[in-house]
């Protein structure tokens, strides 16, 4: 977590979405498990046909290039990153879930905890609907 900050995760979606042509506003990301290690696991909107595994690989270049502290984590503790690609909407239904639709309420960039939890179920959820 304090290798990585809510400016670099900004600025590394923006130029992937800047990359791909493909509008990615809404982003959220994780601490996993994994390994005996850690993963980040992200969450990002997009609403177009997009190649998650190039959206995860060319997250993570940029990640190691915007800042060394997550490329020496990237050898050592931080073992992979995955990414989910879900619709805007999924972002936006879960703030109304829980009362925070509005300009005034931002997604938050970390999920942990209980918020997390929520975040999964919801999810989980949304797939099985799907």
């Amino acid at each position: 977590g304090e290798h990585l900050s809510v400016e670099n995760m900004t600025k590394a979606v923006s130029l992937v979405s800047d990359e791909l042509n493909k509008e990615m506003r809404e982003f959220t990301v994780c601490g996993e498990r994994y390994d005996n290690l850690f993963a980040h696991h992200w969450y990002i909107a997009c609403d177009e046909p997009v190649d998650q595994d190039f959206v995860r690989r060319r997250l993570d270049e940029l990640l190691c290039e915007l800042n060394d502290d997550y490329a020496v984590e990237r050898g050592h503790a931080l073992k992979d990153i995955f990414v989910d690609i879900v619709p805007t909407k999924t972002f936006i239904q879960w703030m109304e879930k829980r009362g925070k639709l509005g300009s005034q309420n931002k997604f938050p960039r970390v999920l942990k905890g209980d918020l997390l939890v929520d975040w999964q179920a919801f999810i989980a959820l949304q797939e099985a609907e799907a």
